[in-house]
């Protein structure tokens, strides 16, 4: 049994490790929502939770700096206008 928990773990912490890289190689604010959004149901186990927390701020820092340039963002069709 604790094989398994101890597994699921592992598991865990390396599809974190996968999805951080994933965002830090995301170039545009609308692929990073599209990459959070392909893994919704992953999103709220607790390590990958606790690794991509740190990263809210990231995200909120580039679409902060989107607005101020005057970028308009649509993450429903991912097309970036000015």
């Amino acid at each position: 049994m604790y094989d398994l928990f101890y597994s699921c773990m592992h598991q865990n912490k390396l599809m974190a490790c996968v999805l951080v890289q994933a965002f830090d190689d995301c170039t545009t604010i609308s692929i990073t929502f599209k990459l959070l959004d392909s893994f919704e149901g992953l999103l709220d186990r607790e390590v990958i939770a606790a690794d991509l927390e740190k990263k809210h701020a990231d995200l909120l820092g580039s679409y902060a700096s989107d607005l101020k340039v005057g970028v308009c963002v649509c993450v429903v069709c991912a097309c970036v206008c000015k």
